[in-house]
């Protein structure tokens, strides 16, 4: 919504709609702890697209060196990933 609102960006605002309830249905799977092929898949949808969006915005950070957003955006797709492989670890 932020970069909606500075921007004027309709893609920021579809990207990161769309990534936020992707990440809110990735976690309703894992909490369910169903397995598919010995995978919880809500875990691994989750770190893809942790990792995803940490491509997008680690560049940024390191560029412009400001923490927000990017840096912000950056330390919680980190923190995606470290979940997404805590709970894969299970």
């Amino acid at each position: 919504i932020l970069g909606f609102v500075r921007a004027k960006s309709m893609a920021s605002l579809f990207a990161g709609g769309v990534s936020g309830v992707l990440l809110v249905v990735c976690g309703m799977m894992a909490l369910k702890r169903e397995k598919m092929d010995g995978l919880n898949y809500g875990y691994v949808v989750g770190l893809v697209v942790c990792v995803l969006l940490l491509r997008r915005f680690l560049p940024g950070f390191i560029k412009s060196k400001k923490f927000y957003p990017a840096g912000i955006m950056a330390l919680l797709s980190l923190g995606g990933i470290a979940a997404g492989i805590l709970g894969l670890r299970q």
